[in-house]
């Protein structure tokens, strides 16, 4: 198992949320690790279906400023930028 299993395992035990469900606690982590798995498997597959690779924002605000400036620009294809 892993450590992040483990944890959710853990947190999802300390807050007794499996109590609503009846549903012990490391189904019910394994199931959200699945759920952020499929998401990731997701996200990927919309990347490669437009053809581009979208990066963590690290300055969110200097990405912005940038595609604002491409924008007035006039610049319609942001792939690369």
């Amino acid at each position: 198992m892993s450590t992040f299993i483990k944890k959710l395992e853990d947190l999802i035990n300390s807050s007794s949320i499996e109590n609503e469900s009846n549903t012990p606690d490391f189904i019910l982590a394994r199931y959200l690790h699945n759920c952020l798995a499929a998401f990731t498997a997701a996200t990927k597959d919309r990347e490669e279906y437009y053809g581009v690779y979208l990066e963590p924002a690290n300055d969110i605000n200097e990405r912005l400023d940038k595609l604002e400036r491409l924008e007035e620009a006039g610049v319609d294809n942001w792939e690369g930028y």
